[in-house]
């Protein structure tokens, strides 16, 4: 949704809300973008329509740190707990949760490898 104008963003997360509620009969608590794509303005989008995670992939991470905690750990081209929620502070000052997704386990399920 990055290359999207403010316009198209908004449209396709009110398409996927009003999708999800069709098909479910409730509202989604979080929602996987395709790709994984994102960018500043598409996760404040979602936090101001409810949704409260998003997934990522897990190069999209740079830095973390605890909360409460003044220091960085830079965690780009290195592991770091897949397996943590990250929260993310956005500039209009609301927050959605963060979640990355566990590379290896992700490609280990999409490649089914059959028995011969």
């Amino acid at each position: 949704m990055p290359l999207a104008n403010s316009r198209d963003k908004k449209t396709q997360v009110i398409w996927g809300l009003r999708d999800f509620e069709h098909r479910f009969g409730r509202k989604p608590e979080g929602m996987w973008l395709p790709e994984t794509s994102v960018d500043l303005e598409t996760l404040d989008l979602l936090a101001a329509f409810g949704i409260g995670f998003t997934i990522l992939a897990p190069r999209q991470a740079s830095r973390v740190r605890r909360i409460g905690s003044r220091s960085w750990k830079d965690v780009s081209g290195r592991p770091y707990r897949p397996d943590s929620t990250y929260l993310l502070r956005l500039p209009s000052r609301r927050k959605i949760a963060l979640f990355f997704y566990d590379g290896p386990i992700s490609r280990a399920v999409a490649v089914r490898r059959t028995a011969r």
